[in-house]
Protein backbone atom coordinates (compact mmCIF):
# COMPACT_ATOMS: atom_id res chain seq x y z
CA UNK A 1 0.00 0.00 0.00
CA UNK A 2 2.28 2.71 1.30
CA UNK A 3 5.40 1.72 -0.69
CA UNK A 4 3.29 1.60 -3.90
CA UNK A 5 2.13 5.21 -3.22
CA UNK A 6 5.74 6.36 -2.59
CA UNK A 7 6.85 4.66 -5.82
CA UNK A 8 3.97 6.23 -7.74
CA UNK A 9 4.88 9.66 -6.32
CA UNK A 10 8.49 9.19 -7.44
CA UNK A 11 7.43 8.18 -10.97
CA UNK A 12 5.01 11.14 -11.20
CA UNK A 13 7.66 13.58 -9.97
CA UNK A 14 10.19 12.16 -12.45
CA UNK A 15 7.76 12.50 -15.37
CA UNK A 16 6.96 16.09 -14.38
CA UNK A 17 10.69 16.88 -14.21
CA UNK A 18 11.29 15.39 -17.68
CA UNK A 19 8.29 17.27 -19.10
CA UNK A 20 9.56 20.54 -17.56
CA UNK A 21 13.02 20.03 -19.07
CA UNK A 22 11.51 19.33 -22.49
CA UNK A 23 9.33 22.47 -22.29
CA UNK A 24 12.27 24.66 -21.21
CA UNK A 25 14.43 23.25 -24.01
CA UNK A 26 11.65 23.84 -26.59
CA UNK A 27 11.22 27.42 -25.34
CA UNK A 28 14.93 28.14 -25.63
CA UNK A 29 15.05 26.73 -29.17
CA UNK A 30 12.01 28.86 -30.06
CA UNK A 31 13.54 32.04 -28.60
CA UNK A 32 16.86 31.48 -30.36
CA UNK A 33 14.98 30.77 -33.59
CA UNK A 34 13.20 34.12 -33.42
CA UNK A 35 16.41 36.02 -34.16
CA UNK A 36 15.95 38.52 -37.03
CA UNK A 37 18.67 36.91 -39.14
CA UNK A 38 17.21 33.40 -39.00
CA UNK A 39 13.48 34.14 -39.21
CA UNK A 40 12.46 34.73 -42.84
CA UNK A 41 8.91 35.81 -41.90
CA UNK A 42 10.09 38.78 -39.82
CA UNK A 43 11.00 41.93 -41.78
CA UNK A 44 14.72 42.33 -42.32
CA UNK A 45 16.29 45.54 -41.01
CA UNK A 46 17.38 48.24 -43.44
CA UNK A 47 20.96 47.96 -44.72
CA UNK A 48 23.34 49.92 -46.93
CA UNK A 49 22.33 49.69 -50.59
CA UNK A 50 18.59 49.36 -49.93
CA UNK A 51 16.31 52.01 -51.40
CA UNK A 52 14.29 53.78 -48.72
CA UNK A 53 10.83 55.01 -49.60
CA UNK A 54 8.79 56.85 -46.95
CA UNK A 55 5.37 58.22 -47.88
CA UNK A 56 5.39 62.01 -47.47
CA UNK A 57 9.19 62.30 -47.46
CA UNK A 58 11.22 63.40 -50.50
CA UNK A 59 14.51 61.50 -50.50
CA UNK A 60 15.44 62.08 -54.14
CA UNK A 61 17.44 65.31 -54.13
CA UNK A 62 19.87 65.53 -51.24
CA UNK A 63 21.53 63.58 -48.47
CA UNK A 64 19.23 63.00 -45.48
CA UNK A 65 19.91 61.66 -42.00
CA UNK A 66 16.82 59.95 -40.62
CA UNK A 67 16.44 59.57 -36.88
CA UNK A 68 13.75 57.03 -36.07
CA UNK A 69 12.78 57.77 -32.46
CA UNK A 70 10.14 57.13 -29.82
CA UNK A 71 9.47 59.55 -26.97
CA UNK A 72 9.33 56.76 -24.38
CA UNK A 73 12.60 55.16 -25.54
CA UNK A 74 15.28 55.51 -22.84
CA UNK A 75 18.11 55.10 -25.40
CA UNK A 76 16.63 57.91 -27.51
CA UNK A 77 16.50 60.18 -24.48
CA UNK A 78 20.06 59.20 -23.48
CA UNK A 79 21.18 60.23 -27.00
CA UNK A 80 19.52 63.68 -27.00
CA UNK A 81 22.77 65.63 -26.36
CA UNK A 82 24.22 63.97 -29.49
CA UNK A 83 21.09 64.76 -31.53
CA UNK A 84 21.33 68.37 -30.31
CA UNK A 85 24.96 68.57 -31.54
CA UNK A 86 23.87 67.06 -34.87
CA UNK A 87 21.11 69.64 -35.28
CA UNK A 88 23.44 72.50 -34.38
CA UNK A 89 26.28 71.39 -36.67
CA UNK A 90 27.01 73.34 -39.83
CA UNK A 91 25.76 70.78 -42.29
CA UNK A 92 24.73 70.06 -45.85
CA UNK A 93 22.60 67.11 -44.76
CA UNK A 94 18.92 67.42 -43.98
CA UNK A 95 17.88 65.83 -40.66
CA UNK A 96 14.43 64.24 -40.43
CA UNK A 97 12.89 62.64 -37.37
CA UNK A 98 10.43 59.83 -38.01
CA UNK A 99 8.28 57.98 -35.53
CA UNK A 100 5.07 56.04 -35.15
CA UNK A 101 3.79 58.61 -32.64
CA UNK A 102 1.82 61.72 -33.71
CA UNK A 103 3.97 64.58 -35.05
CA UNK A 104 3.06 66.90 -32.18
CA UNK A 105 4.33 64.31 -29.67
CA UNK A 106 7.61 63.95 -31.59
CA UNK A 107 8.02 67.75 -31.92
CA UNK A 108 7.35 68.32 -28.21
CA UNK A 109 9.84 65.58 -27.35
CA UNK A 110 12.53 67.23 -29.50
CA UNK A 111 11.73 70.74 -28.22
CA UNK A 112 11.92 69.56 -24.60
CA UNK A 113 15.52 68.51 -25.32
CA UNK A 114 16.33 71.55 -27.53
CA UNK A 115 16.96 69.39 -30.59
CA UNK A 116 16.55 71.18 -33.94
CA UNK A 117 15.75 69.17 -37.06
CA UNK A 118 14.57 70.04 -40.56
CA UNK A 119 11.43 67.91 -40.56
CA UNK A 120 9.35 65.75 -38.23
CA UNK A 121 7.07 63.12 -39.72
CA UNK A 122 4.69 60.60 -38.20
CA UNK A 123 4.64 57.36 -40.19
CA UNK A 124 2.66 54.14 -40.03
CA UNK A 125 4.54 50.83 -39.65
CA UNK A 126 2.96 49.32 -42.78
CA UNK A 127 5.67 48.51 -45.28
CA UNK A 128 8.48 50.01 -43.15
CA UNK A 129 11.29 48.03 -41.57
CA UNK A 130 12.23 50.05 -38.51
CA UNK A 131 12.75 47.28 -35.95
CA UNK A 132 13.73 49.39 -32.96
CA UNK A 133 14.58 52.79 -31.58
CA UNK A 134 16.75 54.65 -32.01
CA UNK A 135 17.67 53.87 -35.60
CA UNK A 136 19.76 56.31 -37.65
CA UNK A 137 19.88 55.97 -41.42
CA UNK A 138 22.04 58.06 -43.74
CA UNK A 139 20.31 58.24 -47.11
CA UNK A 140 21.90 59.56 -50.30
CA UNK A 141 20.19 60.98 -53.37
CA UNK A 142 17.56 58.71 -54.94
CA UNK A 143 16.81 57.25 -51.48
CA UNK A 144 19.77 54.87 -51.48
CA UNK A 145 20.83 53.97 -47.94
CA UNK A 146 24.50 54.67 -47.27
CA UNK A 147 24.81 53.71 -43.58
CA UNK A 148 22.60 52.38 -40.77
CA UNK A 149 23.11 52.57 -37.01
CA UNK A 150 20.85 50.64 -34.61
CA UNK A 151 20.41 51.51 -30.95
CA UNK A 152 22.37 53.88 -28.79
CA UNK A 153 25.78 54.60 -30.29
CA UNK A 154 28.51 52.90 -28.29
CA UNK A 155 31.07 55.72 -28.29
CA UNK A 156 31.83 59.38 -28.88
CA UNK A 157 33.93 58.23 -31.86
CA UNK A 158 30.76 56.95 -33.57
CA UNK A 159 29.02 60.27 -32.84
CA UNK A 160 31.96 62.25 -34.29
CA UNK A 161 31.95 60.05 -37.41
CA UNK A 162 28.25 60.75 -38.01
CA UNK A 163 28.72 64.50 -37.46
CA UNK A 164 31.51 64.46 -40.08
CA UNK A 165 29.29 62.51 -42.51
CA UNK A 166 26.53 65.13 -42.33
CA UNK A 167 28.81 68.17 -42.77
Amino acid sequence: GRSFKVGLDLVTTGLMLVASIVLIWASLVSIRGSDVRSNPTRPQPYKAGDVLEIPGLDLLASQTLILFLRSQCPYCTDSMSFYRRLGDAQRKTRIVVLGYEPENVLRTYLETHAVRVDQTLSVTPKGLRFLGTPTLILVGPAGIIRRVWFGKLPSATDESEIIELVR
